[in-house]
């Protein structure tokens, strides 16, 4: 979430989700937000924005506890790796030979599908920025991805 500066601490978002309400009459809604304990009519712009301020916090929340932590100086995690030991002359013919097989395969889907894996797995792009590039929701494209992924290991379960 957002945090925002009060009083010298960092605070979260001040909203939750119960911190907005509709009240929905005959000819017209009327719109509400809870602050300090107290419900407070406002207008429907307002209500929007907060909304949607608490939603977007929401989501980056969300986003950032999935997030994989990337350290800045790689020499201060040393310590913590495990030693793996070198891969023999076999692991590394058989490491090539699967990425060529993986590239070749990628090559026989749909253009479509390739930009979808290839910006996804190579080139780091959200799903949403993926999403937004092919005119499409994120919520079909995740769909898409999962849908070329079963294709991908079908492939690759008849070639081994």
């Amino acid at each position: 979430m957002k945090r925002k500066e009060h009083g010298g601490e960092k605070m979260l978002n001040d909203f939750r989700k119960n911190d907005f309400w509709v009240l929905h009459e005959e000819n017209k809604d009327t719109y509400y937000l809870r602050i300090n304990d107290e419900w407070v009519e406002v207008t429907k712009s307002v209500y929007s924005v907060y909304k949607n301020s608490y939603q977007k916090a929401y989501r980056d929340q969300i986003r950032e506890t999935d997030k994989i932590t990337h350290y800045e100086n790689a020499d201060d995690l040393y310590p913590y790796i495990p030693d793996k030991p070198e891969k023999n002359t076999m692991d590394k013919i058989i490491e090539k030979e699967t990425k060529q097989l993986l590239q070749q395969i990628i090559l026989k889907l749909p253009e479509e599908e390739q930009r979808i894996i290839i910006a996804i797995y190579f080139e780091d792009m959200t799903e949403r920025e993926i999403a937004k590039e092919l005119h499409m929701s994120q919520q079909k494209l995740h769909y898409r991805k999962k849908k070329i992924l079963e294709k991908l290991k079908n492939f690759l379960s008849k070639d081994f």
